[in-house]
């Protein structure tokens, strides 16, 4: 390597270097509403302002000390010092006692809020304004605290939720993306042989990961967890473009003759990759959005870098040693009938599962069950009686007498019935009849609403549902469910209420995020269908070849039905990560289907030493390093990681089945191979 070449490699990488120093404190934030459309936006805002809960911690401990008790309480006494909005409720200050014996013996009077059962303390925090670093600090300190006073911790609460997922996010950029760059470098020094030209060839997709995190901080100030993966779709197709371009000018020992016959396809793949992205810019949920204008302008620039870059070197020093896969290309023949029953049936079951693949949108099942946060969470919510699920709102347009109360209270009784035993209720008419027994030894129904009001306003916020002017709401508590199991759930709830012609609608904050999450999945799905047809009709414009581009759009959907018939075999559910692999994984299958596509048109329809050495060779070396890391990924527990690297290994293994076989037997006209 020349003394210039050795200045153009530290200087990328010292850029490198820096870019990622400059976004190590880029925060996480995972927050609701950046997966929301705006339409259930504004519902959620609505259904905040009605119940602060939503937005609550929720912890329990067990206590059998006085001293211990008393201690806990000056630390929480202490935390509203360091958090200026943070506002926390504990059994003492519910109960107005400070005794442990006294607050259980008035739990034990309760029948729906056992705060306090035999030393086992339920605890709730809440913020006013919320923030990643608030949320993770406050956690680590009642933590440090527990740890101190040895109590065992058990979190639960949607904002603790967003805390896990915001550390396990910085897990998966400090740990799991190293680890998976590493790999690729090692297998691809292993297929190059040359520690220099392996270094050439790996730094421009480095640096693109440097960039797009720097680009995400630049534009957001933060992360989520589906901007988290703009990096790793910049390395691959960064990768894919340099290794097609190495091979490319190793062939020629020329870059500029390399450069030459494969601009036009870098400038088509880049182009469409482009424009595939861009797509998801009309998307009405804010994460999907932040992903492709981060991922579409950090694609431009890096690549423009990767290509200025390589153009600095002299190829000629080095000997092409790559090896040749073209023996592999026979042993895979098949008749053009066979190949094209075996799509066909692709195509229709790949379609059936996705009609019937399950969706995963409750973040709770990313994690392994047998993890302390689900067993944590499991034991909390146990305590609790149960997380909100759904908010059950009904017109009162005649809820003018305790009469119509008591009437609506045979509705709840009913509704009662239709849930499971591990499920609860609670509504103004079952928090009043708890008041009143607590104050008059009386579970009835007052017999006046102002003194219904009276009791109500008695009760802190945080354990009411809402009784505003036009609407009555009840709200279900149970353990969380599995996204499909929800929805079903859901509908059996409404055609419950339908029996009493009730004029209802639903909300709440688990009720929003499920449909939005589920929206946000299918919305993905349909963004990808839509960026890659729109993909084919610009390869039709560029190739003015309808067989061509009918193509293309084949060899680029097939990968992602197998996939998902794959996952549908193996039992597996769809989640926000392992959808954005069809956006990520089409860069890399493109960039590969238009050098064929491009060369087939250019250079006619015979199998050459060329395209041996400068196209299939990349591809195989792609494919192999990729799916190799991707496999990895695959065996991590976090699910959307897990199902990320599976979903983007299987992608990426079947697109080069369809470059690798498929096209090239219906473009080539001949199967020996020409010189």
């Amino acid at each position: 390597m020349k003394r210039i070449e050795h200045f153009w490699v530290i200087l990328l990488l010292c850029l490198t270097i820096g870019c990622l120093a400059f976004t190590d404190n880029l925060d996480q934030d995972n927050r609701e509403e950046l997966f929301l459309s705006s339409q259930f936006d504004k519902s959620l805002s609505a259904d905040r302002i009605q119940n602060p809960s939503y937005d609550a911690f929720v912890f329990s401990t067990k206590f059998t000390d006085q001293k211990i008790w008393d201690d806990f309480h000056q630390f929480l006494e202490t935390l509203e010092s360091e958090f200026d909005d943070l506002y926390w409720m504990s059994p003492q200050s519910i109960s107005s006692l400070s005794s442990i014996g006294d607050i259980n013996i008035f739990f034990e009077k309760s029948q729906r809020l056992k705060l306090m059962d035999d030393g086992n303390a339920l605890f709730f925090i809440h913020f006013d304004q919320q923030t990643p670093k608030k949320r993770a600090r406050l956690v680590e300190l009642i933590n440090q605290e527990g740890k101190r006073l040895n109590l065992d911790i058990a979190w639960a609460g949607m904002p603790y939720l967003n805390t896990e997922l915001g550390l396990m996010s910085i897990e998966i950029k400090k740990f799991v993306m190293p680890a998976l760059f590493l790999s690729v470098f090692i297998l691809l020094w292993f297929f190059l042989r040359s520690f220099s030209l392996t270094l050439i060839t790996f730094l421009p997709s480095l640096f693109g990961v440097g960039i797009s995190l720097v680009l995400i901080k630049a534009f957001w100030g933060f992360s989520t967890m589906i901007t988290t993966l703009v990096p790793i779709l910049v390395f691959l197709v960064l990768q894919s473009i340099t290794l097609h371009l190495t091979c490319g000018a190793l062939y020629y020992q020329n870059f500029s003759e390399a450069w030459r016959e494969k601009k036009k396809a870098i400038y088509l793949a880049l182009l469409t990759t482009v424009l595939g992205l861009l797509t998801l810019v009309f998307s009405d949920i804010p994460a999907i959005r932040q992903f492709s204008i981060t991922s579409s302008s950090s694609l431009v620039l890096s690549a423009i870098v990767a290509i200025v870059f390589l153009h600095q070197f002299d190829f000629s020093h080095y000997k092409s040693s790559i090896k040749n896969f073209d023996f592999l290309h026979h042993s895979f023949v098949s008749t053009k009938k066979l190949q094209v029953f075996i799509l066909l049936m692709i195509c229709l079951f790949g379609t059936w599962s996705w009609k019937h693949i399950l969706f995963q949108a409750e973040a709770l099942y990313f994690f392994p069950k047998d993890s302390s946060i689900v067993q944590n969470w499991r034991s909390t919510e146990t305590r609790l009686g149960g997380l909100p699920l759904l908010d059950i709102h009904l017109k009162k347009d005649n809820l003018h007498t305790v009469n119509d109360l008591v009437n609506i209270s045979f509705i709840e009784e009913k509704l009662m019935k239709g849930l499971p035993d591990n499920y609860s209720l609670v509504s103004p008419n079952q928090i009043v009849q708890e008041a009143n027994l607590q104050y008059s030894g009386s579970p009835k129904l007052p017999s006046s609403l102002i003194a219904y009001d009276a009791l109500l306003s008695r009760v802190p916020k945080y354990f009411r549902p809402g009784l505003q002017d036009d609407l009555y709401t009840l709200s279900i508590l149970g353990p969380t469910l599995p996204t499909q199991e929800y929805l079903l759930w859901l509908e059996q709830i409404d055609n419950l209420l339908k029996e009493n012609n009730l004029d209802i609608t639903f909300g709440g904050l688990y009720y929003w995020l499920m449909r939005s999450q589920d929206h946000l999945i299918r919305s993905m799905a349909k963004s990808f269908i839509f960026g890659i047809s729109l993909v084919t009709c610009f390869v039709f414009f560029m190739l003015r070849s309808f067989r061509s581009s009918c193509l293309f759009f084949l060899v680029n959907i097939i990968p992602a039905l197998s996939t998902l018939s794959v996952f549908y075999l193996l039992g597996k559910t769809l989640n926000v990560a392992s959808i954005t692999t069809f956006s990520i994984s089409f860069g890399l299958i493109v960039d590969s289907t238009l050098h064929l596509m491009i060369h087939y048109k250019k250079h006619g329809h015979a199998r050459t030493q060329f395209i041996e050495k400068t196209i299939f060779s990349p591809m195989w070396i792609v494919t192999i390093v990729m799916v190799f890391g991707f496999s990895l990924l695959s065996l991590h527990r976090f699910a959307p990681v897990g199902d990320f690297g599976l979903a983007m290994g299987l992608t990426l293994f079947f697109g080069f089945l369809l470059d690798y076989i498929v096209l090239p037997s219906f473009e080539e006209k001949k199967d020996p191979l020409s010189i």
